[in-house]
Protein backbone atom coordinates (compact mmCIF):
# COMPACT_ATOMS: atom_id res chain seq x y z
CA UNK A 1 0.00 0.00 0.00
CA UNK A 2 1.34 3.61 -0.90
CA UNK A 3 0.82 6.30 1.45
CA UNK A 4 1.03 10.26 0.16
CA UNK A 5 2.29 12.52 2.68
CA UNK A 6 0.42 15.85 3.06
CA UNK A 7 1.82 18.93 4.49
CA UNK A 8 0.62 22.23 5.22
CA UNK A 9 2.56 25.26 4.02
CA UNK A 10 2.45 28.59 6.24
CA UNK A 11 4.82 30.61 4.34
CA UNK A 12 5.50 34.18 5.57
CA UNK A 13 3.89 37.10 3.28
CA UNK A 14 6.66 37.88 1.61
CA UNK A 15 7.22 34.31 0.45
CA UNK A 16 3.60 33.79 -0.53
CA UNK A 17 3.88 36.62 -3.04
CA UNK A 18 7.34 35.45 -4.46
CA UNK A 19 5.46 31.93 -4.90
CA UNK A 20 2.43 33.90 -6.68
CA UNK A 21 4.88 35.24 -8.91
CA UNK A 22 6.70 32.51 -9.90
CA UNK A 23 3.27 30.49 -10.59
CA UNK A 24 1.92 33.37 -12.42
CA UNK A 25 5.29 33.70 -14.55
CA UNK A 26 5.12 29.57 -15.47
CA UNK A 27 1.71 30.23 -16.54
CA UNK A 28 2.44 33.01 -18.78
CA UNK A 29 5.35 30.69 -20.57
CA UNK A 30 3.15 28.24 -20.98
CA UNK A 31 0.50 30.15 -22.37
CA UNK A 32 3.17 32.43 -24.77
CA UNK A 33 4.75 28.52 -26.56
CA UNK A 34 0.83 26.75 -26.39
CA UNK A 35 -0.17 30.03 -28.44
CA UNK A 36 2.86 30.16 -30.82
CA UNK A 37 2.07 25.97 -31.52
CA UNK A 38 -1.16 26.63 -31.80
CA UNK A 39 -0.53 29.58 -34.45
CA UNK A 40 1.65 28.06 -36.82
CA UNK A 41 2.45 24.19 -38.28
CA UNK A 42 6.37 24.17 -38.49
CA UNK A 43 7.44 25.01 -34.78
CA UNK A 44 9.87 22.16 -33.22
CA UNK A 45 10.71 21.99 -29.66
CA UNK A 46 14.33 22.28 -30.83
CA UNK A 47 13.66 26.03 -32.08
CA UNK A 48 11.44 26.41 -29.10
CA UNK A 49 14.02 25.38 -26.33
CA UNK A 50 16.15 27.83 -28.25
CA UNK A 51 13.96 30.48 -27.32
CA UNK A 52 14.04 29.88 -24.15
CA UNK A 53 17.09 31.68 -22.22
CA UNK A 54 15.96 35.44 -24.64
CA UNK A 55 12.28 34.86 -22.99
CA UNK A 56 14.08 34.49 -19.48
CA UNK A 57 15.91 37.51 -19.46
CA UNK A 58 12.54 39.46 -20.99
CA UNK A 59 10.53 38.45 -18.08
Amino acid sequence: MNYDYRYRLRPSDALEEQLAWTVDTCRQVYNHFLHRLNRTDDTSAYSEQKLLPSLKKWW
